[in-house]
């Protein structure tokens, strides 16, 4: 697997397939390219690195394609009245001085490609180990103290998040996602 983040090559995202979630699919395929020239995420795209070992020419074929992707962004998130002053002071590191909200990291995409005659070999775990590479160097030169998923009120999704350390943290108005889990890096 090579990762490149999506501006350094010149690929065809309508290749991408995700045949369980049509938003993965739509958000790498029509919006991605958008959202980076707008400065509201970088994605990251795991490549089949079999075939750009064999012909490094593939990035710019028919021949390559992407076997997962994941966004990272930063997000300002507003406390629900709910949030305990225990919470609070855990995401300020142990200080709260009343403040009603707080910046983080988001993982704002997390997709791989799977379609009807052909699902890829790459494993969530691989994904997710891909994101927190770049979490972590980010953390190297920019102090912050969680990352953010937000999801869909569903067992099977936020089973799959605590399985890497997030918590269910609060629920919001939004209709598609909900859940706002969050990951503590201190």
């Amino acid at each position: 697997m090579r990762l490149l983040s999506y501006p350094h090559i010149c690929t065809k995202p309508h290749k991408f397939r995700c045949s369980q979630d049509e938003d993965i699919e739509d958000f790498l395929r029509f919006k991605a390219i958008d959202f980076e020239k707008r400065c509201l995420c970088t994605t990251y795209l795991i490549l089949n690195e079999d075939l750009l070992e064999k012909d490094s020419s593939n990035i710019n074929n028919d021949s390559f394609f992407v076997e997962g992707y994941f966004s990272l962004a930063h997000k300002s998130i507003e406390f629900n009245t709910e949030i305990s002053k225990s919470k609070r002071k855990k995401i300020f590191c142990g200080f709260d001085k009343g403040r009603n909200c707080f910046h983080t990291v988001l993982i704002a995409q997390l997709g791989k490609f799977i379609d009807c005659n052909f699902r890829s070999n790459i494993r969530i775990d691989d994904i997710m180990s891909h994101a927190f590479d770049i979490i972590t160097k980010a953390s190297e030169l920019i102090i912050f103290s969680t990352l953010l998923v937000e999801c869909r009120d569903n067992n099977k999704l936020i089973t799959m998040y605590e399985k890497y350390g997030f918590r269910k943290f609060q629920y919001t108005q939004d209709s598609e996602h909900p859940v706002q889990m969050i990951s503590y890096l201190h």
